[in-house]
């Protein structure tokens, strides 16, 4: 598999962000990762360009699933995405990497990092089907034996106090 988007979930840590680095380098893929744009600044910055960092300005975020796509169609890749967008805990998953994997026609993997266990592993894939709300769904399930640093920060993926599983 050339090309595939890594849903990393759940997100609450800074941690989560070195151990994500170290899992990477076992899957022995070309990975890729989108990261805030500040983390890109200094002498931190250089280590993550060179990680394979892609800066993302959260505030002016236009034509970044397109201006994406147009990357990844010329040098394929996995990418590397937390839904969340936040550490801190969000009302709502960003929807951007399941329209980057539906556009690129990639799989969508997921990735749990579950602090309980002391484990990061692949708990399935998804392939884009266009029901967005189904596919969010199913990736829910997959995550249900997930446990993060900080459960309290944990987001849903829908705009809604649905309890999670």
């Amino acid at each position: 598999m050339d090309t595939a988007v890594l849903a990393v979930a759940p997100h609450t840590s800074n941690i989560d962000g070195l151990i994500g680095l170290s899992a990477i380098q076992s899957l022995r893929v070309h990975v890729r990762f989108m990261g805030k744009h500040t983390l890109f600044e200094g002498r931190l910055g250089k280590l993550m360009y060179w990680l394979g960092g892609i800066p993302v300005n959260r505030e002016s975020a236009t034509d970044l699933v397109e201006q994406t796509v147009a990357v990844i169609q010329q040098a394929p890749c996995w990418l590397g995405i937390a839904p969340e967008g936040t550490r801190k805990g969000a009302e709502r998953w960003k929807t951007g990497f399941y329209r980057i994997a539906e556009a690129l026609d990639a799989p969508i993997v997921v990735l749990g990092f579950c602090y309980r266990r002391k484990q990061v592993r692949i708990v399935g894939t998804v392939q884009p089907s266009g029901d967005m709300e189904r596919d969010l769904a199913s990736m829910v399930e997959m995550l249900v034996d997930v446990v993060p640093r900080h459960p309290e920060r944990i987001s849903r993926p829908f705009n809604d106090k649905t309890p999670l599983p």
